[in-house]
């Protein structure tokens, strides 16, 4: 998770990640291009010239599955909007519309007992076939299935 991106919230900050391409069960595509693309695409390439390739394609589920982390880190109680849906345009455009670090005074600021870390997860699916994508709500997995198996969670423990 080497781009992420800062947003300013009462009493701290979130960090969320860029738009992730990840396989049906949670794990990280070894696939960095795919991984990383927000165009559906799928990780294995097929030639029309193996009748075994051609095959798999037209039987299996074309959906493709995106995720975006965002950590809210604040010391303020605070409760999430289950109503709010966020669009594939929105999450997209979080990269390009907020810091890249945070402010001094957020950064210096001490952590202390009241400060407490929420992940949120949005989940997109989108079809390769025909490009149309949509949150997934809920997710099918559980949030922290979707942290241990982006290894999001060892990295953090470690920390």
């Amino acid at each position: 998770y080497y781009s992420c991106r800062y947003f300013h919230v009462k009493g701290g900050f979130a960090l969320v990640t860029r738009i992730e391409q990840f396989n049906p069960d949670g794990t990280c595509l070894h696939n960095d291009d795919a991984r990383w693309s927000a165009r559906a695409e799928r990780q294995e390439t097929f030639s029309l010239d193996s009748f075994l390739g051609y095959f798999k394609k037209l039987f299996t589920n074309d959906d493709r599955y995106f995720r975006v982390f965002a950590f809210i880190v604040t010391d303020q109680a605070w409760t999430a909007d289950r109503q709010r849906t966020v669009s594939w345009e929105e999450a997209h455009g979080w990269m390009d519309e907020v810091s890249n670090r945070l402010p001094r005074e957020i950064g210096r600021r001490e952590v202390d007992d009241d400060t407490k870390v929420t992940v949120l997860i949005y989940e997109f699916r989108k079809k390769e076939s025909n490009g149309d994508d949509f949150l997934t709500k809920p997710s099918e997995l559980p949030g922290r299935t979707h942290l241990q198996r982006s290894q999001l969670l060892d990295q953090i423990s470690r920390k």
